[in-house]
């Protein structure tokens, strides 16, 4: 680490803790104030942008950088980060992700408030920090809400605002919009369809209704062949996987899974390309209870999320130029996809984030990769009015939209 980026990181650590000590109440600080401070985040790999609250300008993260309350983060095809906060949660977040720190301070007394917001994409979140009575951390996705009490999961938010959690270690508390319950443990799949009521993706007032009517949940339970349910769920969240994140390492995985022979996806042309993908979403409609079990899946989805998918994400770090659709003299296809990718097939229904050359995200292609972005916030603020209803403040961000 140059002389530079090591005073820069021991700045913010320094500032971090001057800021949580703060945060902290005692007996000498009147009862009503409460203290914010930031997070920071750690960019890992590809393009990583931040906008922050009021402004409209994205900007590239090449560095470590505080994140505070009503700022976003989104990541490119190859762009991964990893969001630290000093009292002892971390969040990974993946690429083609958008998410929003929503609220990080401590509460009038003890208490921490940590709320994020998950708008798109795939995150692993650790907790690691003993929850206090007081304590509440908090996940708003677009369709429910996580209360996390100390554990470590995947969420995954798909274009279609599908949401599927999968818990790693202990159990988290998940609540949908009309107050039902669902324990998401290390041995179970939750799997939230979303329906929209009429082919209107152009909906941004979200209702507690509108959500009761577009949303199905289904807690996939060990043995599959116990509810037809519990299949049906699973081949839904396997094609929002496909759909929501083509690259090499989800199409390798898929078919080792389905029992499908492996295929150098590099020696293929463009027809025989779509073939195959086409053979994985066939395989995953003919999947049966007899060919799976649910320990064995999630033991392998962990795996491919924690360690085969997150191994292949090692591109250099974007220059700060990147992302503005030229090809700036830093820039080359190695450490900028954003501007050396053509997105000829944006608007095909796939996110292709590593597909023969095209590299979309939410960045280069929200018709693929965030379609219903404006929609996924508004039923954010629907969900948390719920909730935690009604003492909560006025969340700092408003569903107006994204990147607003």
């Amino acid at each position: 680490m140059g002389l530079h980026r090591f005073l820069r990181a021991a700045t913010i650590a320094l500032i971090l803790v001057i800021t949580a000590a703060a945060a902290v109440p005692n007996s000498m600080r009147a009862a009503s104030q409460a203290q914010s401070f930031s997070a920071v985040l750690v960019p890992v790999a590809g393009l990583v942008q931040v906008l922050p609250h009021g402004s409209t300008e994205w900007t590239n993260v090449e560095e470590e950088a505080l994140i505070r309350a009503g700022d976003q983060i989104r990541t490119d095809a190859d762009g991964m980060a990893r969001l630290n906060v000093v009292t002892g949660i971390t969040v990974e977040i993946y690429p083609t992700s958008l998410v929003e720190l929503d609220r990080l301070s401590m509460q009038d007394g003890p208490g921490e408030l940590f709320d994020l917001k998950q708008v798109v994409g795939t995150i692993y979140a650790d907790v690691k920090q003993v929850v206090r009575p007081n304590d509440r951390i908090q996940l708003a996705l677009p369709t429910a809400e996580i209360t996390i009490r100390g554990t470590q999961f995947f969420s995954f938010v798909d274009p279609d605002l599908n949401v599927g959690i999968i818990s790693q270690e202990h159990s988290v508390e998940v609540q949908t919009a009309d107050r039902r319950k669902f324990t998401v443990t290390p041995d179970n799949l939750l799997f939230i369809k979303f329906t929209l009521p009429r082919s209107d993706s152009a909906i941004i007032n979200c209702t507690v209704d509108f959500l009761k009517a577009s949303t199905s949940p289904q807690l996939v339970v060990e043995p599959l062949s116990a509810k037809p349910t519990n299949i049906q769920a699973l081949r839904e969240f396997l094609r929002a996987l496909v759909r929501s994140n083509v690259n090499p390492q989800i199409r390798v995985f898929l078919r080792r899974y389905l029992g499908l022979p492996d295929v150098n996806l590099e020696d293929l042309g463009a027809d025989d390309d779509t073939t195959e993908l086409q053979e994985i979403l066939d395989a995953i409609e003919a999947l049966s209870t007899e060919e799976m079990t649910l320990p064995e899946f999630l033991s392998e989805y962990r795996e491919y999320w924690g360690r085969t998918y997150k191994d292949a994400l090692k591109t250099t770090l974007a220059p700060a130029t990147c992302g503005n659709g030229r090809h700036d003299l830093a820039e080359t296809l190695q450490n900028c996809l954003a501007d050396f990718t053509p997105i000829t097939s944006c608007g095909n229904g796939l996110c292709e984030t590593n597909r023969r050359g095209i590299g979309e995200s939410v960045l280069s292609c929200p018709a693929d990769c965030l379609p219903m972005g404006p929609l996924a916030l508004s039923c954010q603020t629907v969900i948390e009015g719920a909730v935690n209803p009604p003492t909560r403040p006025t969340p700092v961000g408003g569903p107006s939209g994204i990147g607003r």
